[in-house]
């Protein structure tokens, strides 16, 4: 239960990085390139995220140089000194997390990464990294022992169905 909240203190720090990040209204012509590198509206990533709604993250867009800020901020140690996330990678349309202990399949890691998959999905699909196709989320311990790994968002108002994991 512990990691659990660290979890939840993770995606707090993840907010508020998302938070910190350009949301930028400069009225010189820049280059389409440009304008795309920039995130826009993330102070709506200060709500809590279910409440969020659809029309918001519609607006909502991240940069890759604020995403993978968001990401390293997950890999800080949180308030009790622990880190909860060793390293957080994104390779051609995957992103791999790694979490900080040697667990393997236990239940506090399987919990983890149920909370952190839709929340990285999430903003994954609002980032420069999108190209259209669902990402795979890969979350592996420190010895590389897959935990979980999903190309579709994993279904938690039916635990039963499995057909969404791999």
């Amino acid at each position: 239960m512990k990691k659990f909240l660290t979890a939840a203190c993770a995606l707090g720090l993840l907010f508020s990085a998302a938070g910190c990040g350009n949301d930028s209204t400069a009225t010189s012509a820049k280059t389409e390139k440009k304008a795309e590198d920039e995130s826009k509206n993330l102070d709506l990533l200060k709500k809590d995220f279910n409440s969020i709604t659809k029309e918001e993250w519609d607006k909502i867009y991240i940069s890759k140089k604020d995403l993978n800020g968001a990401f390293e901020k997950m890999t800080e140690a949180n308030s009790d000194g622990e880190k909860v996330v060793k390293k957080v990678e994104i390779k051609n349309n995957t992103v791999v997390v790694t979490f900080n202990n040697s667990d393997g399949k236990s239940m506090e890691n399987g919990l983890l990464a149920i909370v952190f998959d839709q929340f990285l999905r999430t903003l994954y699909k609002h980032s420069s990294y999108y190209d259209s196709s669902e990402p795979t989320i890969r979350f592996v311990d420190l010895d590389n022992q897959l935990v979980q790994e999903s190309d579709q968002p994993l279904d938690t108002d039916n635990e039963t169905d499995d057909s969404s994991q791999k």
